[in-house]
């Protein structure tokens, strides 16, 4: 059965409802909840749509709202509930974070599924990260690497994630993990402030 695959598609990159200062770093999506299926009224065309998001200090979602509608009401108001579920790296103003409307393109296409069980390895500076993948491709055990050196809440299991639907990575994670086979991991990504270094577990693991 296909289920409903969101792109969020920066073509611009994200943009503020307002003129940017120089020195304002706009928020990056970190994690996402799939949308709803689409209503027969949506299904079978193409659904490009336009939001405006309020996130705020803390990377989570305020308020969002469409500005260019489905067509189908009931559908936008479920969809909308997901996207304030997505999380984002904060905007940073000054170098402190800050609260900030932007708009954001989407577009929906469909997929199948797809689980994987996964190990991460997080570090919000790039050249620990670096060390840490220069060590695993030298043979070192990630769980160790993940116990020592993560600053994410899963170092204590030795990075282990558990099974999760990839769809609710960003785009680019995404593109990453479907090339990644059982055992293989990638080379660090940036997300938002961290550096995420993930592992496709081996099957039964």
């Amino acid at each position: 059965m296909k289920r409903l695959l969101l792109l969020v598609l920066l073509l611009y990159g994200c943009a503020t409802t307002a003129p940017p200062e120089s020195d304002l770093q706009l928020p990056e999506l970190v994690s996402q909840v799939p949308l709803p299926a689409p209503s027969r009224l949506l299904q079978g065309r193409p659904l490009k749509l336009e939001l405006k998001i309020h996130v705020a200090d803390d990377g989570s979602v305020r308020e969002a709202t469409f500005i260019s509608s489905s067509g189908d009401h009931e559908w936008d108001s479920s969809a909308l509930e997901k996207v304030r579920q997505w999380r984002f790296s904060p905007a940073l103003h000054g170098g402190k974070p800050v609260s900030i409307w932007i708009r954001q393109s989407i577009v929906l296409q469909f997929s199948d599924q797809l689980i994987m069980s996964l190990a991460e390895i997080r570090c919000t500076q790039s050249w620990r990260a670096d060390s840490v993948y220069a060590a695993l491709q030298a043979g070192a055990e990630f769980a160790e690497l993940a116990r020592r050196f993560s600053e994410a809440s899963s170092a204590h299991t030795g990075g282990l994630v558990g099974e999760v639907d990839i769809r609710s990575y960003p785009q680019l994670i995404q593109e990453e993990l479907k090339d990644l086979k059982p055992g293989e991991f990638t080379a660090p990504i940036r997300v938002g402030a961290m550096y995420v270094i993930l592992r496709r577990m081996p099957d039964g693991k």
